[in-house]
């Protein structure tokens, strides 16, 4: 017995295919090999967004029936490449893009396996809306033919397709809080005077928010762009951001740690989003207004008092 294992090995690895039959084994490509091209760690809030690389796509070992919507060929000796992601409250999406009808296949860190074909075109697109910190691993593979071809991998926490749904004739999409702000950058330390700091805006849009962005979560605001950034050196003071307006409005703020953190009538009609013990950084900062896409008068205040 121990012969035939051994001549069965070395004929194995002389014909090449050791790897493939030890992936065929385990039921799955080979997702504890190196990556291909290289392992990238990426957290929540990550810049530039999207992070991308080029890589030749595909390859012999096709993945039809590995899991559902699962098409094409890869090399599936190796992933092409490994992210170690630590997640916070923005979803995650994994694409790529080339001029040949490529597909997508990932291995979450729960060992569930993910796979897509024409998300945008002909171009591939896996979208985690509550993604688990760990590792993932990809495959960029091409469709109909065990080939290679150019493309570019990239990672993203911007839906690449905009809008992700619609409704009443608005649409809900990720708010860009990378984009420059629509009105004002603040810089704030604590202790800053006069207390609080006040803004004159227009709060407001036709993008709705609900609580698939965050928890009470509830309005309309411009997703383009925030209306202010505040970067803001802590303290050991509590942080506030309240909008008064006579107009039902609501908050919707991003923090430093890449969590959202919303609001509606914490003082009659008006938000007030609390941190307790507020992280130094950069915050993002929406005035929306509540229960229909218009816009409205509102004064932004930001201030170490208790507003209540």
């Amino acid at each position: 017995m121990r012969t035939t294992t051994t001549l069965l090995l070395s004929a194995l690895l002389a014909s090449g295919s050791f790897a493939a039959a030890a992936q065929s084994a385990k039921g799955g490509p080979n997702w504890r090999a190196n990556p291909v091209y290289e392992t990238v760690a990426l957290r929540a809030g990550f810049t530039p967004d999207p992070w991308s690389r080029q890589l030749q796509a595909g390859g012999s070992d096709s993945v039809s029936g590995l899991s559902a919507g699962c098409v094409g060929y890869i090399n599936a000796a190796a992933p092409d490449f490994d992210l170690n992601y630590t997640a916070g409250s923005l979803p995650l999406y994994i694409h790529a893009s080339s001029d040949t009808d490529t597909t997508l296949v990932v291995n979450d860190p729960s060992g569930r396996w993910h796979c897509n074909d024409d998300a945008i075109g002909l171009n591939p697109m896996i979208s985690i809306q509550n993604p688990q910190s760990g590792n993932y691993n990809i495959w960029v593979g091409v469709h109909g033919s065990a080939t290679l071809a150019p493309a570019t991998l990239l990672i993203t926490e911007i839906n690449p397709r905009g809008a992700s749904a619609s409704s009443g004739g608005s649409s809900r999409t990720q708010p860009n809080w990378r984009a420059n702000p629509t009105f004002t950058t603040v810089n704030l330390s604590a202790g800053f005077t006069p207390d609080p700091w006040s803004y004159q805006l227009q709060a407001g849009g036709t993008d709705r928010i609900d609580s698939s962005l965050g928890s009470g979560c509830v309005g309309y605001i411009h997703a383009a762009a925030p209306d202010v950034d505040l970067n803001y050196t802590a303290g050991s003071l509590s942080l506030h951001i309240r909008s008064d307006s006579s107009t039902d409005t609501t908050l919707a703020v991003l923090d430093p740690d890449g969590n959202w953190h919303c609001n509606d009538d914490a003082i009659g009609l008006d938000p007030v989003v609390t941190f307790q013990r507020p992280r130094s950084g950069n915050y993002n900062i929406w005035i929306g207004v509540h229960g229909s896409a218009t816009t409205a008068n509102a004064t932004l205040q930001i201030t170490e008092l208790n507003p209540r």
